[in-house]
């Protein structure tokens, strides 16, 4: 009787005892991070280069009084970020277009106004073709690797207007040969458009992109002034497909600076 009371008094006194040691200790510490779970702060761009091409589709006055068919376009467009969203950026772009030959021979025979006159191309004409030097703003929104932006840009627009060389039969049989030269314009441009960014890689994206471009030129040394004018509308929608490479700079980790 006696042991099994001591024997008692041994199981509450250390049942007690555990008790009170467990509610002073101190509590576990936290569980280490894994360091290979730990993902890098992602560095901020520096530098964008983006080439394009697609089609050019005239527009307005473009399609309607010079008579422009659909062309192509090419475009360099390289930015400076201020940060994740904006850039300052450049453009560079070159269009060619080349002449509805039919739409031009009637309004040349609507201007002319003479009657029974035929009108040919002894040979094909050249393109319209304009270069176009800008400067604006490019904006992105990132989704993952996903991006949409849109970009506006402001600059010298450098067009030609091609050589001509026509044939015209009057009623009377008589045979006229009309020849120009080329002339070049120059023009305020506008640029204005949107796009797409698939991200294949950090620094690699696929591109689509729509521009609207304007600009209005003036030509001082037009021979043949129908159907065009001493000043041409050269206006475009670009729809063009790139690649975009972006040059990161450095992070900060741990106990470093930039």
């Amino acid at each position: 009787m006696k042991i099994s009371l001591v024997l008692g008094g041994l199981i509450l006194v250390t049942s007690l005892s555990a008790q009170y040691t467990d509610k002073d200790a101190a509590p576990p510490p936290p569980p280490k991070p894994n360091p290979s779970a730990i993902q890098p702060q992602q560095a901020p761009p520096v530098f964008f280069f983006n080439v394009n091409a697609g089609v050019g589709q005239p527009i307005g006055g473009y399609s309607v009084n010079g008579c422009a068919s659909t062309g192509g376009n090419l475009s360099v467009v390289a930015g400076l970020p201020f940060n994740r969203r904006i850039a300052i950026a450049f453009k560079f772009d070159y269009g060619w277009n080349s002449i509805d030959q039919l739409q031009f021979l009637d309004s040349v025979l609507k201007e002319s106004n003479v009657p029974g006159l035929q009108l040919s191309f002894p040979t094909k004409p050249d393109s319209y073709t304009y270069e176009a030097f800008m400067i604006g703003i490019n904006s992105t929104h990132q989704f993952q690797q996903c991006a949409i932006g849109s970009r506006f840009f402001i600059g010298d627009m450098f067009a030609t207007i091609p050589a001509l060389t026509l044939k015209g039969v009057y009623p009377t049989g008589q045979v006229q040969i009309i020849t120009t030269t080329a002339a070049t314009g120059q023009a305020l441009t506008l640029d204005l458009g949107v796009f797409f960014k698939y991200n294949a890689q950090p620094d690699l994206a696929f591109t689509i992109s729509i521009d609207y471009i304007y600009g209005n030129a003036s030509f001082t040394d037009l021979q043949y002034s129908a159907p065009t004018a001493p000043q041409q509308v050269f206006s475009a929608l670009n729809f063009d497909v790139g690649l975009e490479y972006t040059v990161f700079g450095s992070t900060s980790g741990p106990g470093k600076g930039h």
